[in-house]
């Protein structure tokens, strides 16, 4: 429920343009989280908005987790993460964000620490793919 709240946060935050509203997210949302823009590049293919916002707040989480992160969104599909609108988009937002918690968690459990996201689109379906490290063996 904690990671849920804050990735509605993150994604309500790039919605909001109230300066009080902003500080008042922030606050609840970043812990100690601190983060170069040099990784705002990696998403330079997101469209602006909550899918962005999202991806930006766990590239946070996991570069304080010590877990080395590596992104690759191409091209090809900016276009079609812009035309994903209404319950379609909160129903993304939340599987990713969930599946991107996982992830942090796994990784920041293992010995190597890492993960992996990739954005591409394939013929007409876009495809995200998640890797991460992990501690023991998968059942």
């Amino acid at each position: 429920s904690r990671h849920e709240y804050k990735n509605n946060l993150a994604v309500l935050r790039t919605k909001v343009t109230n300066p009080e509203a902003l500080q008042f997210i922030d606050d609840v949302l970043i812990e100690k989280l601190q983060l170069t823009d040099d990784w705002i590049i990696y998403l330079k293919n997101v469209p602006k908005g909550g899918l962005n916002g999202l991806l930006y707040y766990k590239i946070i989480l996991a570069k304080n987790n010590k877990v080395h992160i590596s992104i690759d969104v191409s091209k090809n599909c900016t276009q079609a993460l812009s035309s994903i609108k209404g319950d379609d988009f909160k129903n993304l937002c939340h599987l990713l964000g969930i599946y991107l918690d996982n992830a942090i968690v796994a990784a920041t459990e293992s010995r190597k620490k890492s993960m992996s996201i990739e954005i591409y689109k394939l013929k007409d379906k876009i495809n995200f793919v998640i890797s991460n490290t992990y501690k023991g063996k998968i059942n």
